[in-house]
């Protein structure tokens, strides 16, 4: 009996050696797993589960995989006739609907069974969809040249707000991305000190970013070159925003963006009349506050939802 054990034994070992062998990972054996597809899962979660899954409704999950399935396809290196492995080939949108679930803080070891996929996959999805998020032109954020589509803009503006503003092109606003301290060697290589990216307000290290966004909470235009400790005024007068705005005829006469008193007034930028607490002046400052606000419920969304997605889009523009 015991010799037949070790038998069984031995034969285990070679077994699995030769797994490993096609897995082309020495002393790691290839598992059977069955993929699920986004319809699957779908079906199996219901929508409103998807939703608080996925953070969108299924339909704009399907609109969202559509704007960047040419560019997906091509950083997968995919072809759908290709069928590697035991498992078979990882679908893009299956690799799209993994990094949407890592960017809403899911644990990646109940991915691996969610999905059928390997560990290694599950980390490469968030890699490979921002990768095709930047290369994709459609998504591409980017403050609008035409007339026609700033004064839809204001329009929106204009819905929302109580006063009636028609003026309004965008709210801006800062924020501090936060950041792990630059090493020594880092900050050598871009020639300043680490200090530089400590926000003693925050008391964090990290980036300012500045943000232009829609009455709908769209992004339609980032900065993000200046360290933590500059000033809102400071990064946004260096923006490629600011310099398009001092070029005639960029903004439709009479529009502005509308920021707070980090900013300073001037003919595209509207800001709060400083130290009043009453009369018209105040209730100028209230209306406009309305309208600002859209900013910082954008940079909540962002922060909530945990939007890595985003972020590392922020840093793209670096490069």
């Amino acid at each position: 009996m015991h010799n037949l054990l070790v038998i069984a034994g031995a034969c285990a070992c070679v077994r699995d050696h030769k797994r490993s062998n096609k897995a082309g990972k020495p002393g790691r054996s290839l598992r059977a797993r069955t993929r699920k597809s986004m319809f699957r899962i779908h079906e199996e979660l219901g929508e409103g589960l998807f939703r608080r899954a996925f953070r969108m409704h299924f339909e704009t999950f399907l609109r969202l995989y559509n704007s960047i399935k040419i560019e997906l396809f091509g950083v997968l290196n995919y072809n759908s006739w290709c069928n590697r492995g035991p498992n078979g080939r990882v679908h893009p949108s299956i690799i799209l609907g993994i990094a949407l679930r890592m960017f809403a803080g899911a644990d990646p070891l109940d991915l691996i069974t969610s999905f059928g996929v390997s560990k290694t996959i599950v980390h490469a999805a968030v890699d490979h969809v921002i990768q095709a998020v930047c290369m994709s032109k459609s998504l591409k954020i980017a403050f609008p040249r035409e007339h026609q589509e700033q004064l839809r803009i204001a329009k929106e503006f204009e819905v929302i707000s109580d006063a009636k503003f028609r003026s309004c092109v965008g709210a801006i606003d800062g924020m501090l991305v936060w950041i792990s301290k630059p090493s020594e060697k880092e900050c050598r290589r871009i020639g300043v000190g680490s200090g530089k990216f400590y926000c003693g307000r925050k008391k964090k290290f990290g980036l300012n970013l500045q943000a232009t966004v829609t009455s709908t909470r769209k992004f339609i235009a980032l900065s993000i070159k200046y360290p933590g400790s500059s000033s809102d005024f400071m990064a946004f007068e260096n923006s490629d925003l600011r310099r398009e705005l001092e070029t005639s005829n960029f903004l439709y006469p009479g529009l502005c963006l509308f920021g707070d008193n980090a900013y300073i007034n001037t003919k595209y930028m509207a800001t709060p009349y400083p130290n009043v607490k009453q009369g018209s002046k105040d209730a100028y400052n209230f209306y406009h506050s309305q309208l600002r606000i859209c900013v910082e419920c954008a940079f909540g969304m962002f922060v909530f939802f945990k939007c890595k997605l985003l972020l590392y889009a922020f840093i793209q523009l670096l490069l």
